[in-house]
């Protein structure tokens, strides 16, 4: 019994030690909040930035439903923090970046900047371009000339969006 104890706290203290709860005062300022958190930015490209809603005439006959498979609350899209990337940007049409992978974006002046998850395809007529998922009713907005930084870890990036979405990085 005393082994079973033993073992359940040695595994508890190993799963609480593996996610950081905050900055150590040891960490000094040549270390990044995206590197003690176990990733990094890497810049990319620079893009278009637009908007897309969850309707049929922006999307297809299932708005909820991503290009990824991923199925979603459509009151809730905003929340989400997902975009859709032109076909040249993605993977499995010749660019470098998949679904599911993490970027961030750099929009001066503005309060969409910030992490987001790739999870959708742009229609095939866009190039250098990125959509955000955003609720029916949002203002439109456009942005040119938008750095895009790829998210880079050794960590699957499933646990990383846990991580940016938990401590709100």
């Amino acid at each position: 019994m005393n082994k079973f104890i033993l073992i359940l706290v040695l595994l508890f203290v190993s799963a609480t030690s593996l996610r950081p709860t905050s900055i150590p005062d040891t960490v000094t300022e040549e270390i990044s909040i995206y590197e003690w958190y176990g990733f990094k930015k890497s810049y990319f490209t620079e893009v278009t930035v637009t908007m897309y809603n969850p309707v049929p005439e922006q999307c297809n006959e299932e708005p909820d439903r991503t290009a990824d498979g991923s199925k979603f609350d459509v009151s809730k899209a905003s929340k989400l923090k997902w975009v859709a990337l032109s076909r040249d940007l993605l993977h499995r049409h010749g660019g470098e970046i998949k679904y599911g992978e993490i970027i961030y974006i750099e929009i001066s002046n503005s309060n969409k900047s910030g992490f987001y998850r790739v999870r959708d395809t742009m229609n095939k007529r866009f190039t250098k371009s990125l959509d955000i998922l955003e609720d029916v009713g949002t203002s439109w907005y456009k942005h040119k000339n938008v750095k895009i930084y790829r998210i880079v870890s050794r960590k699957p990036h499933a646990e990383l969006w846990s991580l940016i979405k938990e401590f709100d990085i």
